[in-house]
């Protein structure tokens, strides 16, 4: 076992010792492991036929936790969870009797190993990644179910934003923090040392140190890589539904930009744009009349032409921008070239494919990954699977869908570069749905439940 991980186990058995409230404690519980979700993504608590990550043993952990006590559930709520199970079952039965035209990328296999010819994709088939996955839906169906009250309990919901505000707000933190680090000391003997308390994560050291432009290193990410930086769109939506914008809410969401900034993955730059816009709605425009916006707007615009035009001629800038654009253009395009927008274009290609020859049901889950959250819940879910993933979200987290129709749409397509696959059954997914949230909750008649 990790120090991390004994750490962590340690805190929590103070924590359950010293507080002998069950909510409090169970929502302790609940809040520490959507945070490790979204910000620890390295390394491996223990193994035991499979490695076992920071998040899965808390989501366990959780559960275990929750089962005590009595709990009713509501007869749409049961419906939604068999439908998506069903669904899932259905899925892994027909791959596994009928075989399948299309060709996939096995969850074992890496994409960057098919793009430079090392291996190549395959027919989908029934393995151990499918039965792992299948009980990871499983765990967090649980996660859900047994703490289903703190998305329909207006105190609970509200304290989840709260805490992941601040949460972000330390995250930002440190990745400057990190970025400084890295350039003044040596980023192979720091990136060492949270490898030795967190478990190894890269035997390739080179790729921690890696520059971002011009003998600048990166900020890599302590507990994680660069591109999973992009879970700040959590933090976006944050800012996005608050009932008041604050200057420190201003500060954080430049802090926010510029940690994205110093990434150096162009995923992350894609998510520049949508905390600059709410940012400037929120902090600025919503604030003031017609002429006042039409004069706050006329200003951003001279700073960032004048900005610009300042630092045109410094080669980071023109660096960042060109592999910005080459990765996005060979995304949308599937250009050949050597970046990871060709390999993402080519492995989500893989499983758009899918939909001609298993539409319904997917390869089920498990099976592929693809390159983004998108291209990866069709490939494993099909559309009856994606419905039925919604429907047990709407329900069992209490959302709202018909007003938030916008956020909705931006959320999908950010979705479609950013994030992957196992983030739709994964905690950190909580981050985006609370943001749906219900503020008002309808009574329901206690015959519609049933007790468990």
């Amino acid at each position: 076992m990790t120090i991390a991980g004994m750490v962590m186990f340690l805190i929590i058995i103070l924590r359950l010792l010293r507080h002998k409230d069950y909510d409090e404690n169970r929502f302790y519980l609940f809040i520490l492991t959507v945070i490790v979700s979204i910000f620890i993504n390295i390394g491996y608590v223990f193994s035991f036929f499979k490695s076992y990550t920071y998040s899965e043993i808390l989501m366990v952990i959780t559960v275990f936790y929750s089962i005590f006590g009595t709990k009713k559930i509501t007869q749409k709520e049961l419906f939604a969870i068999g439908f998506l199970l069903l669904s899932v079952i259905v899925a892994l039965a027909n791959i596994s009797i009928n075989s399948s035209d299309a060709y996939i990328i096995p969850m074992s296999i890496d994409i960057d190993d098919v793009t430079y010819g090392l291996k190549g994709a395959q027919h989908p088939k029934i393995g151990s990644g499918n039965i792992s996955s299948l009980l990871n839906l499983c765990v967090f169906i649980l996660f859900i179910v047994l703490n289903k009250d703190f998305f329909k309990n207006n105190k609970y919901s509200e304290r989840i934003k709260q805490i992941l505000d601040i949460s972000f707000r330390y995250f930002f933190i440190i990745i400057i923090l990190e970025l400084i680090i890295s350039n003044l000391t040596s980023g192979v003997a720091a990136r060492s040392i949270i490898n030795r308390i967190f478990g190894v994560v890269y035997e390739d050291k080179t790729y921690m140190r890696a520059p971002l432009r011009y003998g600048i290193y990166c900020a890599y990410g302590f507990f994680s890589e660069p591109s999973y930086c992009t879970k700040i769109i959590i933090y976006a939506f944050l800012l996005y539904i608050k009932e008041s914008f604050t200057k420190w809410d201003m500060f954080f969401s430049i802090l926010a930009v510029i940690t994205l900034g110093v990434t150096g993955s162009a995923s992350c730059y894609m998510l520049i744009p949508l905390i600059v816009c709410i940012a400037i709605y929120r902090g600025i425009y919503y604030r003031y009349g017609i002429i006042g916006k039409i004069i706050i707007i006329s200003l951003c615009a001279v700073f960032v032409y004048l900005s610009l035009k300042f630092i045109s001629n410094i080669d980071i800038s023109n660096s960042a921008k060109d592999s910005f654009v080459v990765k996005i253009l060979s995304y949308i395009n599937g250009k050949e070239t050597m970046n990871s927008g060709y390999t993402r274009s080519m492995g989500n290609a893989r499983c758009y494919e899918v939909l001609k020859y298993n539409p319904l049901f997917g390869v089920g889950i498990g099976t592929t990954r693809g390159y983004s959250f998108n291209a990866g819940v069709i490939a494993n879910f099909g559309i009856l699977g994606i419905a039925a993933l919604l429907f047990f979200y709407k329900t069992l987290c209490n959302l709202k869908l018909k007003s938030n129709i916008l956020k909705l749409v931006i959320v999908v397509m950010y979705f479609m570069a950013i994030w992957t696959v196992w983030d739709a059954y994964s905690p950190a997914i909580i981050g985006i749905l609370i943001c749906f949230n219900k503020n008002n909750i309808k009574k329901v008649n206690e015959e519609d439940f049933i007790k468990v």
